[in-house]
């Protein structure tokens, strides 16, 4: 700021903002950061009160306003720049912008844009603070990509996410410096922050989806944020300093671990989007404004990047036309057959109508984030996939929606149908009900009876087959009730997605008139339900989130069963049938609710035993179906029989036995055993005690080929053993199933014994285990999925005929 720069007034600032001939910087000289209104990614400015008179006094309501007229005079200049240029003879592409600071940092910093101008007619939407949910929801892109006939959209979008909207701190582990030699950066990130990515990236998919279904010429280019240096800034560093974590080095680690992890499922996402182009603007910036934000010449260096993928998509053309998530609309006359066609509808409902629900509002707070987590996996799958949300899910809206898929589908083709709503219960009109009332869900204005969505599947031609997918309370046989009283709950941590009796007997009776008209469109006879020549002609997969008689439960911001559901899956990793991935769900979502299997329809053998989700015409004779079939319990299990899950077929864990006489003396003895379980208790392990780890081997017992040559691990090692425990740990509490660990630490001698030659085990580095009804090929799939995919860890996965081998040590080798 120069000393001569004239003092002026308010009135006078804002003349010299409305002036079009004024130059920006001349106006930016006047303002500077107001950090208490600043957000992340939104950086609010307030005229700097030693040269705008009045500004000391300025009050929070003109001073928004301020902010917004700032705002909007740096996107008013843009346009009139851009509207010029393809007024005149600038016959280049057309390109829109969105996105938040990175893309409009008003009047202080010249941001990407400014810099990509000179070059591009950009007609930019970007605004400071814009959030990424709001830009796919309300698509402000999408008028001036068709008005323009754009072929390029740039995106930038995730910073908020990236650092969770200011509140860092609740997704960050607190440091502790008994550990803390053993905790990794990426182990101070809680699962939580893993949660916000990933649903930033849904967002990012469900915006590429709707560019690709009505602008399937465009591109649509997107750029990764780079190395930001907390350095005890607010929206990093001091949530990480309320986390203990204070250390700058550490700090910096944390950040860049948070940085790679937005890059890595950005970069993911645009190998799975066709028309997604990612930029890595990692390494760009050398020299910071703040934590989040450049200076100008970071700015420019990550500009030049962009315009870098900008020249390339131009030279390189587009897809063509008609194609839509890399698949093409309707048939190819070329073709020697048909093609199936996949089409979706996820309806999520975290709040209801209060005029038709007496009053209550029955707020949730994971069911659109359920909805939108099947709607990525549909689209990843082909499917042509669309949502209904909150308001948007009528109870109109959802049966137009299915009337109008069933009309459009065939035999041969797919339909997936999910809720995540509350479940209630509604007066049976035609008396087929044991308890004189019939399930339903609720839907934003009333509910949906089991009968009504019964009529619904009967819709399907012969031949179609149907997936339901529903997470909500008394879902086991929702488009059936079951004799049993369906508000007998089970409790358990997390909140409930039921409707409380008494609210649904109110409603009932306030709305009964509505209720009986909607029942005459859909009396269906219970008899008919299970009846193979019943009205149902397409054949009905239903995986629910719980019996009749139980309650789905939501905890985090999503339900139990969509979640263990999600996890199953491992982004399309999961090789098996419908009956295997249930029952792989319901072994993750033990002990409140028990999720159901149930079929409707002619039986489709070949659909149940393909993989879920999965459009094909005939999946069977599949060998990694049959084996995991297998594998689960389920060769020849007939329809309904569920696998119990017991410890029977498992050994005992063996003791660490004293050597016999004889041989070597151990050197360990139970003094130091104790102080190893008391070093041990600090890991502060959900699924093991530390006991486990001290698993000495069957050769090592009495009687065994090398008898006594084992020792307990020294001292000096157990450092060692953390990373792998806490794998273990995690995979544990993943596959809720009981884990048996058969050898951990070796000796050299009793190595030499056994002909080891796999080090790990005398580092205190590896286990060997056993998953109880599991193959160690499942196992080790889940722990590759963490592994490659999730980048929990860095180590070796060894698969043998009867146990898996883990060791973290850095190097990623599967034998």
């Amino acid at each position: 700021m120069t000393k001569d720069l004239p003092r002026i007034t308010l009135d006078e600032l804002m003349r010299m903002l409305a002036d079009p001939s004024v130059p920006e910087s001349d106006i930016a000289r006047y303002f500077i950061e107001d950090e208490a209104r600043s957000t992340p990614l939104n950086p609010a400015l307030r005229p700097n009160p030693q040269y705008v008179e009045g500004a000391e006094t300025l009050d929070g309501i003109r001073a928004a306003g301020m902010l917004s007229a700032a705002n909007d005079y740096c996107r008013w200049r843009r346009k009139t720049a851009f509207d010029r240029r393809i007024a005149g003879n600038d016959a280049g592409p057309v390109i829109v912008a969105e996105g938040d600071s990175w893309f409009q940092y008003p009047l202080i910093l010249n941001d990407v844009i400014d810099h990509l101008s000179g070059k591009w007619a950009i007609n930019c939407l970007s605004s400071a603070g814009a959030l990424l949910e709001d830009m796919v929801t309300t698509p402000e892109y999408a008028g001036p990509l068709e008005r323009y006939g754009a072929q390029i959209l740039l995106f930038s979008a995730g910073g908020n996410d990236l650092v969770a909207g200011g509140a860092l701190a609740n997704h960050l582990e607190s440091y502790d410096r008994d550990t803390a030699s053993q905790m990794r950066p990426e182990d101070y990130l809680r699962a939580s922050f893993q949660q916000i990515l990933d649903n930033a990236f849904a967002q990012y998919e469900r915006m590429c989806r709707d560019v690709a279904g009505s602008f399937p010429a465009v591109r649509i280019i997107s750029h990764g944020y780079d190395y930001a240096i907390p350095n005890r800034g607010r929206w990093m560093g001091v949530p990480m300093e309320k986390r203990g974590i204070t250390d700058p080095k550490l700090q910096v680690q944390i950040a860049q671990r948070m940085v790679d992890r937005f890059n890595n499922g950005l970069r993911l996402l645009a190998q799975r989007m066709p028309n997604l182009t990612y930029v890595d603007c990692r390494g760009s910036v050398s020299n910071w404004y703040d934590e989040l934000h450049p200076r100008n010449e970071g700015y420019a260096s990550a500009a030049g990047r962009i315009d870098k993928a900008i020249t390339q998509a131009l030279a390189g053309g587009t897809r063509s036309a008609g194609t839509r998530g890399g698949r093409a609309r309707g048939g190819d006359s070329t073709a020697e057959a048909r093609t199936p066609q996949a089409r979706s509808l996820h309806v999520g409902i975290d709040f209801l109508n209060t005029q038709t629900y007496a009053g209550w509002n029955g707020q949730l707070f994971g069911c659109v984030n359920d909805a939108e987590k099947m709607q990525v996996i549909a689209t990843e799958q082909g499917y042509d996939a669309r949502a209904l949300h909150n308001r948007d899910a009528t109870r109109a809206a959802v049966i137009a929606a299915v009337e109008e898929d069933a009309g459009k589908l065939a035999e041969g083709d797919h339909y997936l149908l999910t809720f995540a709503c509350h479940g209630g219960r509604i007066t049976d009109f035609n008396q087929d009900e044991d308890d004189g009332h019939d399930e339903a869900l609720c839907l934003f204005d009333y509910m949906i009876a089991d009968d009504e969505i019964f009529r619904l599947l009967s819709l399907f031609r012969p031949g179609v087959r149907v997936l339901a997918v529903i997470d909500s309370c008394n879902s086991g046989t929702v488009i059936r009730a079951n004799p049993l009283d369906p508000f007998a709950i089970t409790t358990g941590p997390g909140i409930s997605r039921s409707m409380p009796t008494s609210i649904a007997d109110l409603v009932n009776s306030v709305h009964i008139n509505e209720y009986k008209t909607f029942a005459r469109y859909s009396m269906i006879d219970e008899n008919a339900v299970h009846d193979p020549m019943g009205p149902i002609s397409a054949s009905v997969i239903s995986l629910s989130a719980c019996q009749d008689t139980e309650s789905a439960l939501e905890i985090n911001g999503g339900g139990r069963f969509t979640r263990a559901l999600v996890e199953t899956w491992a982004n399309g990793a999961y090789r098996g049938s419908h009956r295997a991935f249930l029952d792989m769900i319901a072994a993750r979502v033990t002990g409140y609710q028990v999720p159901q299997y149930n079929t409707y329809g002619p039986k489709d053998p070949a659909f149940e035993a393909q993989n879920p989700f999965t459009v094909t015409a005939n999946p069977r004779g599949n060998p990694v179906i049959v084996q995991l079939e297998c594998e689960l319990g389920k060769c020849g299990v007939p329809q309904g029989a569920r696998t119990p899950v017991t410890p029977e077929g498992l050994p005992e864990p063996e003791p660490v036995a004293p050597p016999p006489a004889g041989k070597p003396a151990n050197p360990t003895g139970p003094a130091e055993q104790q102080a190893f379980l008391e070093w041990a208790a600090g890991l502060n392990l959900q699924h093991f005690t530390p006991e486990e780890f001290l698993a000495l081997g069957g050769p090592n017992a009495p009687g065994g080929a090398c008898a006594g040559l084992n020792t307990l691990p020294p001292p000096a090692l157990w450092p060692n053993m953390v990373p792998t425990a806490r794998v273990l740990d995690r995979l544990r509490g993943r596959l809720a199933r009981p884990i048996l660990i058969v050898a951990a630490y070796r000796s050299a001698a009793y190595r030499a014994c056994l002909g080891d030659d796999d080090p790990e085990h005398q580092r205190f580095s590896a286990v060997d285990f056993m998953v109880q009804g599991l193959s160690p090929a499942v196992a080790a799939a889940e722990l590759r999925q963490m592994r490659d995919l999730e980048g929990v860890f860095s180590g070796g996965i060894g698969m043998f005929d009867k146990y898996v081998h883990l060791d973290t040590n850095g190097t990623n080798t599967d034998w």
